[in-house]
């Protein structure tokens, strides 16, 4: 069974929903928080956990801003991944069985319901527009459309390839993750699709990608990695298009498990996982971009907060 991955963007999103800038200790899990998102003016936390303050509560909890509710109701599995809305749902990837199905749950309104007929588990998932793309941990790819209706894309290549990450870059669909390529195309972890078949964005990178975000009009990577394209780039990289670059210097400090998370606020990329320097600025845990360099993370320094 995979680990279920811990968000270092958490404490961010907690600040928002506060609308203000002092760390707060909020609330205690007993397992790892893997995905937050606003639905319905309430906060969603979900995971691996199966308490909350020593509490019974299975795999998600809702923060409406002073108090938690917790989901009471038992559901076989081992946890939530992330979560999307598509339409007016709510949706959720992760380990879930509801009535014999995996991977994909909705939210009915008072607890998790099946939100397709997988029989594997999913992990990355994404909205565009009146489809949802749903990627699970075994190389496959499927759509589902307004209508309810499932439709797959061509898989990748290993039967235990993950895809974690998917967005829409410059009109098309990009995928991400840990896998090596689709029908004998080599990807090297990260592809695009151009209507046909998955492409190649250069030579990919050397490993795992566990985040993607559009910034400044290009296209940025983070993972455990060590080059992207075949040049240097530790942990985060950034693709226009065309080429690959480093950003900034990239991670120049220590640090073993790379980078997990990103997030676009205020016109400033925010990065967020196991480092203590970016770029030979000191950072830990958490690093900005500004678009030219990096510099640690500050609350204040983000005006939105």
């Amino acid at each position: 069974m995979k680990t279920l991955r811990i968000i270092t963007l958490i404490p961010i999103l907690f600040l928002i929903i506060r609308l203000n800038a002092q760390w707060q200790d909020e609330s205690t899990f007993s397992q790892v928080i893997t995905d937050l998102k606003v639905y319905e003016n309430e906060l969603f936390v979900v995971g691996g956990f199966l308490k909350r303050e020593g509490s019974t509560c299975f795999w998600s909890a809702r923060y409406d801003g002073s108090s938690f509710t917790n989901q009471t109701t038992q559901i076989g599995g081992s946890g939530l991944s992330k979560l999307e809305i598509f339409g007016d749902d709510l949706y959720a990837t992760g380990r879930l069985n509801i009535a014999g199905t995996l991977g994909l749950c909705r939210w009915n309104g008072t607890s998790w319901s099946s939100g397709a007929g997988f029989n594997m588990s999913q992990t990355g998932i994404y909205a565009d527009g009146s489809q949802l793309y749903v990627g699970s941990d075994f190389g496959q790819i499927h759509i589902i459309n307004d209508t309810g209706s499932v439709t797959s894309l061509p898989s990748m290549d290993g039967s235990s390839d993950n895809i974690d990450e998917i967005l829409s870059y410059n009109g098309e669909i990009i995928i991400a993750g840990k896998f090596a390529s689709s029908n004998g195309t080599t990807l090297n972890n990260i592809a695009r699709w151009d209507g046909s078949a998955w492409q190649p964005l250069g030579t990919g990178v050397s490993g795992q990608v566990r985040s993607m975000v559009v910034y400044d009009g290009e296209l940025f990577v983070g993972g455990m990695f060590s080059n992207a394209g075949g040049k240097s780039a530790k942990f985060i990289a950034k693709w226009d298009g065309t080429n690959w670059s480093d950003v900034g210097g990239n991670m120049t400090g220590s640090g073993y498990n790379g980078v997990w998370d990103m997030k676009v606020e205020d016109g400033k990329l925010i990065s967020g996982g196991d480092f203590d320097e970016m770029g030979g600025i000191p950072a830990k845990y958490l690093a900005i971009w500004d678009g030219n360099v990096w510099s640690g993370f500050v609350p204040s320094e983000v005006s939105s907060l």
